[in-house]
């Protein structure tokens, strides 16, 4: 039988996106609907004190117009991530008339019409009391505070003696700040939401990356049984974690359709993405690394401090998967502090906390190995945790970080480097190698699948979990034709709808891992209920015309065991990237990189592909151009579209080699898959960093890298 795992399928969904068959949560065909738009507050810090709606009320084609003194009633937030749910601020929406950032969102107006909704908006006039508000993060007088834990690990701690390894009289150490600035999402796909009521049951279309959280949620903040409320999201046009926790936008699409008593459409405008759904926050981050003479690190200290909210608690964890996780060093500290400022809640993006905390760790790394005299390869290959992970001490289930060195360093031609600063060059321009390690956790949720199979012999799999549009479709319908024995090309899968089985939230690169194993585990079910445990493909389907029923179906779940508490899961890569830049205009051209990652079994290499130079055009966007901009003096976002935020385009981006190591990791699901939706971004923008040195002999420890801070 030939298998479709680790064949470069096609996409699936690719025929209805490209033609316009894909529905997205803006697109449901709902009928009658309303449209809502989000008046925000104009200040950063104080107190509404009046709010005057009487002109907008008599604009044409306006319904309502909720704001504080009038919005439906809910019930406090409860979070809970393992039963389901979490808000992304922990204040409701509307709840009062405190002003806690610019942007906040103050009233909602619902109208006939999206023109008529926009036009009654720019008529609510509000009076502020304006108060000081906190928005400089490098200001002396700025608060910090410790936050205890991310998800149940500890964000302070220390293993054997930091300061006594710095302080070696034979050691060499290196000491700096490294800072990352504020970055937003910018997925193609604005959020959006369309609620309506059907009697005590709610349908919501929402862009999200989680519909059993979303699900949750709505029903506990509305007092309402969660299997009342339906979340649908067949199709997320990009997220990068924007979409992953759930945030008042939702819930005021929502309320003003309990409110009106109509379907309500809400969808965010562009410069709403900047101030509603999340950013990553800005980070200064302070390492220490000493080694000895030979090149041995003794001793690493991460102290990581990043902008809060005064609504919410994310904290971006920079030395949770980067330094308790690459070196194996008997001395590692880590600290995380909070500086809460009056800017619009941080979330999730793309390896939150591996992203800004590769950057400045190995930046920090390369640096030392200079003060060495070693080849930064050299140093790597050196220390890095081979077995064990460093912070627990747990075996590694699978780690080949050191393939991805060694074999994407020959395929770069790292060996040509002359290692001296400045002493590469071609038709005038400086040329620079640098080079850094990726790093990402192997992620693996809970939840359960189920798998129909027809009598003609094809096959529904049903789950609730998500394709943020990075092939989830099609790798799934890898895994489930395998598990079965039966040609892709019957295989549908249904995602991204809570009346499915519950499935987990698109992040942490948990996709694959976690729903791998509940289709194998519903595929083994399923041959146990036909009677033939061992069967596949044509047995199979004959068992079930035996029947005499149109289908038989059978459902499978998975969740972690023991095996957390037995191994470490984690994923590594190399990066290797040449740059030049015109010594007159020093602006960066990346022109090359290779990187090779060890994420266990590639289910689709075309795909897989995709993810890996995705995360590193991503990247490039980190190390060169992008940061969100706050006016300091209003707190207001001033860059909040994107013709000023500067993503990378075609003529930003060189030639990009992706390989995998491509073996199994053992003990983490049936496939041995691990994620690798996130990896790619972590390091590049060090590796970018490491060539600008290497071809200026400039040290740059401030993204993005403008031509200002080399000159």
């Amino acid at each position: 039988m030939q298998t479709a795992v680790g064949k470069p399928l096609d996409r699936v969904d690719g025929k209805l996106k490209v033609t316009g068959g894909a529905r997205y949560a803006a697109e449901a065909p709902v009928q009658g609907v309303a449209f809502a738009t989000i008046v925000q507050s104009t200040i950063a810090r104080g107190k509404i004190k009046s709010i005057d709606v009487a002109a907008a009320k008599a604009a044409p084609g306006v319904i309502d117009i909720l704001t504080p003194n009038n919005k439906p009633t809910l019930k406090a937030y409860q979070p809970d991530f393992m039963k389901g749910g979490m808000p992304a601020e922990m204040r409701l929406p509307l709840s009062d008339m405190e002003v806690n950032h610019a942007g906040q969102h103050v009233a909602v107006v619902v109208a006939r019409t999206l023109e008529q909704s926009r036009y009654a908006a720019s008529l609510v006039k509000i009076d502020y009391e304006a108060q000081p508000a906190a928005l400089d993060f490098n200001s002396p007088d700025a608060q910090v505070k410790l936050t205890p834990d991310f998800f149940g690990e500890a964000l302070t701690e220390e293993i054997g003696n930091v300061d006594t390894a710095l302080r070696e009289v034979d050691s060499v150490m290196h000491e700096a700040a490294y800072n990352t600035p504020h970055e937003s999402h910018n997925p193609m796909e604005p959020s959006a939401t369309i609620a309506v009521f059907e009697g005590d049951r709610l349908t919501v279309y929402d862009s999200t990356q989680w519909v059993m959280g979303t699900r949750a949620i709505i029903a506990d903040s509305l007092g309402m049984p969660r299997e009342n409320v339906r979340v649908i999201c067949p199709f997320v046009g990009g997220a990068f974690g924007c979409k992953g926790f759930i945030w008042p936008h939702t819930i005021l699409a929502v309320m003003a359709a309990k409110q009106c008593n109509v379907p309500v459409k809400l969808v965010l405008t562009r410069a709403q993405m900047f101030t509603s759904c999340g950013h990553r926050p800005m980070t200064r981050q302070t390492i220490s690394v000493a080694a000895r003479r030979d090149g041995t690190v003794t001793a690493i200290r991460h102290v990581a401090r990043m902008q809060g909210s005064r609504v919410g608690g994310f904290v971006e964890p920079c030395g949770m998967g980067t330094t308790r996780a690459i070196y194996d060093v008997p001395n590692l500290a880590w600290k995380h502090e909070v500086v809460p400022l009056d800017l619009p809640e941080p979330t999730f993006m793309r390896a939150p906390g591996e992203c800004p905390g590769s950057f400045a760790l190995e930046s920090a790394i390369d640096e030392l190995a200079s003060k060495l005299g070693l080849d930064p390869l050299e140093i790597r290959l050196k220390n890095h945790a081979k077995t064990k992970f460093p912070a627990t001490g747990l075996p590694f289930s699978s780690n080949y970080l050191a393939e991805c060195y060694t074999t994407a360093a020959e395929k770069f031609g790292w060996s040509k480097r002359d290692p001296k600063p400045k002493s590469m060059t071609e038709n005038g321009m400086l040329i620079g190698y640098g080079m850094a390690t990726a790093t990402f956790p192997g992620n693996r949720f809970g939840g359960a699948a189920r798998i129909r199979m027809m009598n003609d012999g094809r096959v529904v799999v049903s789950t609730a979990a998500h394709d943020v549009g990075t092939g989830a479709y099609t790798v799934l319908t890898q895994i489930a034709a395998d598990a079965l024995g039966v040609d892709p090309s019957l295989v549908k899968m249904e995602l991204g709808d809570s009346i499915l089985p519950p499935g987990p939230l698109a992040g942490g690169s948990n996709t694959t891992a976690t729903v791998s194993g509940m289709i194998v585990n519903a595929a083994q079910e399923l041959a146990k209920t036909l009677g033939k445990p061992d069967g596949k493909g044509d047995e199979l389907v004959q068992a079930v015309k035996a029947t005499g029923k149109p289908f038989v179906e059978a459902m499978g779940s998975s969740a972690p065991g023991p095996e957390m508490a037995q191994h470490a899961f984690h994923s590594f890569g190399a990066h290797f990237v040449q740059i030049a830049i015109d010594p007159l205009m020093p602006r960066v051209q990346v022109r090359r990189v290779v990187s090779m990652f060890d994420v266990g079994r590639i289910i689709n290499p075309k795909t897989a592909r995709s993810q890996g130079v995705g995360s590193i055009v991503m990247g490039i966007g980190m190390a060169l151009t992008e940061q969100t901009h706050y006016d300091l003096r209003t707190g207001r976002t001033i860059n909040d579209n994107l013709a000023d935020y500067a993503v990378p385009v075609n003529a930003d981006i060189g030639d990009i080699e992706v390989m995998f190591t491509d073996k199994p990791d053992p003990y983490f699901n049936p496939m041995g898959v691990r994620g690798l939706g996130e990896i790619g971004i972590t390091g590049i923008a060090a590796a970018i960093a490491n060539a600008v040195y290497h071809a200026t002999g400039v040290r740059v420890r401030e993204l993005p890298i403008s031509p200002h801070k080399i000159i």
